[in-house]
């Protein structure tokens, strides 16, 4: 027999040793073939019992550490201090492991999780701002809503920001600047673009005056907002929203609170735009303005008793409210020239746009004081006309601006222009920008016809009359108004040649959230026409029915005949339902003309809002975007003119789902519109488009009632 030596035996012993003993990642876990509960239910291999599986973490091929021991043996791959179990993040080992940062790579390889620029290992397991999460997988340590990685600074590791330098990094102090503002409500944004941002800066807007000072309260309690814009003061340039800067008001010496520092009737920004400028702080420029009689050219330019603007040129400067704040979308009927010649002789209305910016339009479209001619017209509208002109003897006699209700038949009385005899005469009328087809007269070469006007706006009537071989011009406005709410809506693919696609117009009743289409809180086609009245199931919103039926008896497509025997125009009715028409019509007593669809609600209470809704019903054989133009009249001025197509002639809105039938399609949800009386006794309507947080207009498909009043 051979015998084995000593030192042999020694050396056996220890390799039967090790082949009988257990590998330590083999039952790190307590046992079976290795792995976590949840991958012996899977019936996967986890020899370190980490929870993850050794498939996941590379079946041995995987070191990410590079010391030695593949991923799959090691309980913390990446070498970070955090063990892989606590990084895998998931509750089953089929789960995929936690990403925090999305770059790719789990956090149990990963040795900064958050990507905050501060390593695993050099971060605390703490949980600072208490949302579950520890630091070290944290993106925002402090809750401040503002990243860890934009508030550490150049040098994460060694000299993170510290703004305020009291000692706590601004990644983990709620207000970095120490200005008593939290970081959360200062925002990351730099406002004043001096590169620290709003959270690292004591003056946020660059006004000149401090945060701590414009915040106007003492936090927690919410800053002030001096003109309720819903800007703070320390982030609003402008916090009264006087257009006049803070950081001017400042140099000034005015309250940057207050649009009137020294209460005389005119804003700080109305002095010191005067001509010359005068002093905001004495109260003692000039008489204070009666705003409810704007009737001469005065010193400064007025905003009206609402503060939005009054349409007028007070200082004839040929600008209108040129320095009166607006909302993005309402239009307003405006004047230029001296307030007292506003409708007199030849001049009419023009009408303004406030644009994206909050700042109104030019005034455009109307008829404004001009020299005085020979042509039987008060072309200066001062009450007289053809005066102090030598040798004038023009033979017409022009009137002066009239008005009508929309939905009706009106008089072109030419026998009141002359009542001689004539070679010819041609009636032309020049409609509003809102209204598209314009009709015609019923006979334009008569001297006496007529015009059924169905929408509202101011129509420029023109005659031109060959009297014994001379041309003579008499031209004068009809401005069609309603009374109370009315809303017309019209769109770019109405009618004849695209596909007669069907745009519906809605109004929801205030107070109240229910769904559109479902109930009597929504006038729309299925429930507010002439016939619904007639035959039951109109809404019944407590609004007292308009007894003088001349408001709707001439409604097209028949609904007018049936108002009249009714005996009554009910509030809120659909005077129009427009399914198929044809674009080329002109004669708008035709069933083929493309009228408006229009709403009405003729005595709207004070203090009630309304919604205005436009659903996109059906496109039937039209393919492709349609565009609605929605325009609102507040007792007989157009207020607001929503949607439609830009200067440049892109879509302000647009509907594009359209291939099912009512409710499943696009609804916009267009404006919310309340009346009031303003200071002077004056009936206004206040309009807020609704549109969602990035400032696009809110469309949805379904019915449901959002955003909330």
């Amino acid at each position: 027999m051979r015998r084995v030596s000593s030192g042999a035996l020694m050396v056996l012993s220890l390799l039967v040793g090790l082949a009988c003993s257990p590998d330590p990642g083999d039952e790190s876990d307590g046992g079976g073939d290795g792995g976590s509960e949840t991958c012996d239910e899977a019936g996967l291999s986890d020899r370190d019992g980490d929870g993850i599986s050794d498939a996941a973490e590379g079946n041995d091929t995987v070191d990410t550490d590079g010391d030695g021991i593949p991923d799959s043996r090691d309980d913390d791959s990446d070498d970070d201090g955090w063990s892989d179990s606590a990084e895998f993040g998931r509750a089953s080992c089929t789960d995929d492991p936690m990403d925090t940062d999305s770059d790719g790579t789990p956090d149990f390889r990963d040795i900064d999780s958050d990507e905050n620029g501060i390593l695993d290992r050099d971060e605390t397991d703490d949980d600072m701002d208490e949302d579950g999460l520890p630091n070290w997988r944290d993106l925002d340590d402090d809750g401040d809503d503002i990243d860890d990685e934009v508030e550490l600074g150049r040098d994460p590791v060694n000299d993170p920001a510290d703004t305020d330098m009291d000692g706590v990094p601004d990644y983990h102090d709620p207000d970095s600047d120490g200005d008593t503002i939290l970081d959360r409500f200062e925002g990351s944004d730099d406002l004043d673009g001096d590169g620290a941002g709003n959270w690292r800066d004591l003056d946020s807007d660059g006004d000149g005056w401090s945060d701590a000072d414009e915040y106007g309260a003492t936090p927690p309690e919410p800053p002030v907002d001096s003109d309720h814009d819903g800007a703070p003061d320390f982030l609003d340039t402008d916090s009264d929203n006087d257009r006049l800067s803070d950081a001017d008001e400042l140099a000034a010496g005015t309250d940057r609170t207050l649009q009137d520092t020294d209460d005389d009737g005119f804003t700080d920004y109305q002095e010191l735009q005067a001509d010359p400028p005068t002093n905001p702080l004495d109260g003692t420029d000039f008489p204070r303005p009666d705003p409810c009689d704007p009737t001469e050219c005065g010193p400064v330019e007025l905003c009206g008793e609402l503060g939005s603007g009054d349409g007028l040129d007070n200082d004839c400067n040929g600008e209108v409210d040129e320095i009166c704040p607006c909302t993005a979308g309402e239009t307003r009927p405006c004047f230029i020239g001296p307030p007292s010649a506003r409708d007199r002789g030849t001049c009419s209305d023009g009408l303004m746009r406030c644009d994206e910016f909050g700042i109104w339009g030019p005034c455009s479209g109307g008829n404004f004081p001009q020299p005085e001619e020979c042509d039987g017209m008060d072309n200066d509208c001062d009450g007289l006309y053809d005066e102090e002109l030598d040798g004038c003897e023009s033979p017409l006699e022009c009137p002066a601006t009239e008005t009508a209700a929309p939905l009706s038949t009106v008089d072109l009385n030419g026998t009141r222009i002359y009542a001689g005899e004539y070679d010819s005469w041609e009636w032309r009328v020049e409609c509003p920008p809102t209204v598209d087809p314009c009709p015609e007269p019923a006979d334009a070469a008569a001297r006496d016809t007529t015009i059924y006007l169905i929408s509202s706006g101011s129509y420029h009537i023109v005659a031109d009359i060959v009297i014994d071989g001379d041309h003579h011009t008499c031209s004068y406005t009809i401005d069609v108004q309603g009374d109370g709410l009315r809303v017309e809506l019209t769109w770019d693919t109405q009618g004849e040649g695209h596909g007669d696609t069907d745009v519906d117009l809605h109004l929801h009743r205030p107070d109240t959230t229910t769904e559109w289409f479902d109930s009597n809180d929504d006038c729309y086609y299925a429930n507010c026409v002439a016939s619904d009245h007639e035959f039951g199931g109109a809404p019944e919103w407590g609004l007292p029915d308009t007894e003088d039926t001349s408001a709707c008896n001439e409604a097209p497509h028949g609904h007018g005949a049936t108002w009249e025997e009714l005996g009554f125009c009910a509030n809120p009715r659909l005077d129009v339902d427009v399914i198929t028409c044809n674009p080329a019509e002109t004669d708008s007593t035709s069933f083929d003309f493309c009228s408006p669809e229009n709403i009405n609600v003729d005595n709207p209470p004070l203090g009630d809002t309304f919604r205005i809704m436009v659903n996109y019903y059906s496109e039937h054989s039209h393919s492709g975007r349609t565009v609605p133009t929605l325009n609102i009249y507040c007792g007989g001025a157009l207020r607001a003119s929503l949607g439609g197509f830009d200067e440049v002639g892109e879509p302000r809105v647009e509907l594009v789902n359209g291939s099912s039938y009512g409710e499943n399609n696009d609804n916009w949800m267009v404006a919310d519109v309340t009346f009031e009386v303003g200071e002077c006794g004056g009936i206004d309507c206040r309009i807020e488009p609704i549109v969602r947080d990035d400032g696009t207009p809110w469309v949805q498909t379904g019915p449901a009632f959002t955003p909330d009043w």
